[in-house]
């Protein structure tokens, strides 16, 4: 899944789940931030999961669910994130790398 340069996912009631047998690539997903939803999971099966945007907002949502094989995020363009909770794996090499807007409560 590559989202292209100035694309967008808004969900203005429910969750967003996007999940590729190779990489994710992510613009911006924008997900409603109260009550039950607002839920984002990202699953890159045999890849990695990148951001396309630089420094501007990747997620928006109350919970950020990132599975890879490859990495999520880089040093040099970390997936950025303004979420509340935040469950990451790579199950195979690669960092997790995520630059949050304020606070965050990781989990595994």
């Amino acid at each position: 899944i590559a989202m292209a340069a100035g694309t967008s996912t808004t969900v203005a009631n429910g969750d967003v789940t996007y999940a590729a047998a190779n990489n994710v690539s992510v613009d911006k997903i924008t997900t409603a931030t109260g009550g039950g939803g607002g839920n984002v999971a990202l699953t890159a099966t045999a890849g990695a999961i990148g951001d396309v945007n630089a420094a501007a907002v990747n997620v928006t949502a109350n919970n950020l669910t990132a599975t890879s094989a490859a990495g999520i995020g880089t040093v040099a363009d970390p997936l950025d994130t303004e979420i509340a909770t935040a469950t990451a794996r790579t199950t195979g090499a690669g960092p997790i790398v995520l630059n949050e807007t304020d606070a965050i409560t990781l989990t595994k």
